[in-house]
């Protein structure tokens, strides 16, 4: 359908729509929100936050942290390093500035704000104009392109593959 979804198949923790807080710590630490690395009960904003990580990720082509790791001398220090860092710096996008759109980096620094009140949701960040063409609508039909195969139309490839699928599930 040409969406992307995102999964933790880590310990996940389902918070209640009234806002609780969760209080465990899991999850990779490079992703990890300040609340959480300072062991605060931490919210949805974490999510956030851990989203911001993965567009770092995504357009810097290297892990969150992992510069500035190396660069302060906190890598020889290992996680403990990491969450120091986590805990009383800011993650640093000023390199990105120049090879990305401005909208784009403000949705980057937006996301990995220090403070957690101050993040937008991940539902707030949909009507954001750079995301806005992305939306989902329910009123146009999906393309014939769209459909999923009929097992009639595979190749002889596919239908290998599939047999192969089906003999997994098994």
């Amino acid at each position: 359908e040409g969406d992307v979804k995102i999964g933790d198949f880590g310990i996940s923790k389902i918070l209640a729509l009234s806002g609780a807080l969760a209080h465990t710590q899991c999850g990779t630490p490079l992703y990890m929100s300040p609340e959480m690395a300072k062991g605060q009960p931490y919210s949805r904003a974490a999510d956030a936050w851990a989203v911001g990580c993965i567009l770092f990720e995504m357009m810097s082509l290297t892990a969150p942290w992992v510069g500035q790791l190396c660069a302060g001398g906190h890598a020889r220090d290992g996680v403990a390093g990491l969450m120091r860092l986590v805990r009383r710096e800011k993650l640093d996008t000023g390199g990105l500035r120049g090879i990305y759109s401005d909208e784009l980096c403000a949705l980057l620094c937006a996301l990995v704000t220090r403070d957690p009140a101050r993040r937008p949701t991940l539902t707030s960040i949909l009507s954001w104009p750079l995301l806005r063409p992305f939306q989902p609508t329910t009123a146009a039909p999906r393309p014939a392109s769209a459909r999923p195969l009929r097992p009639t139309a595979l190749s002889a490839p596919g239908q290998a593959l599939s047999a192969r699928r089906q003999a997994l599930v098994r």
